[in-house]
């Protein structure tokens, strides 16, 4: 396998976090971590047409409620599942998505956008490939 290194800098807390856990949990690759992270973010950020199966993560504001049920009904071609939450005044989703991997992140994108919602994540459980 070519290996190729490069120099990274991070704040110190988050260094020091990071030290932690790998005491913590007996680790002590360093590089496989950082590798699992940016194969966990670009698996979740890279835009590209396979077909995939995730679920979408919400968190809003229940007084918005009907402006993401209504954002739901647009797009229910994506949706296979809900999970609905409340926690006091919030709610929190887990949305179950199958379609294009691209445009599953749109549909995150533009759901992040509506007023209320707090925090929107796309997971990517599997391809279809």
């Amino acid at each position: 396998m070519n290996v190729e290194k490069f120099s990274v800098s991070i704040p110190k807390d988050l260094y020091d976090r990071l030290e932690k856990f790998m005491s913590e949990n007996q680790i002590s690759d360093r590089s496989k971590i950082i590798q699992i992270a940016l194969r966990d973010f670009l698996d979740e950020n890279e835009k590209d047409n396979r077909m995939v199966l995730g679920i979408i993560n919400v968190v809003y504001d229940e007084k918005q409620s009907e402006e993401v049920l209504k954002f739901q009904h647009e797009y229910e071609d994506f949706i296979l599942s809900v999970l609905h939450v409340h926690r006091g005044k919030i709610c929190v989703e887990a949305i179950a998505v199958k379609g294009i991997k691209s445009d599953l992140l749109n549909l995150t994108n533009k759901l992040s956008s509506l007023k209320g919602v707090k925090k929107a994540k796309l997971i990517i459980s599997t391809s279809e490939e």
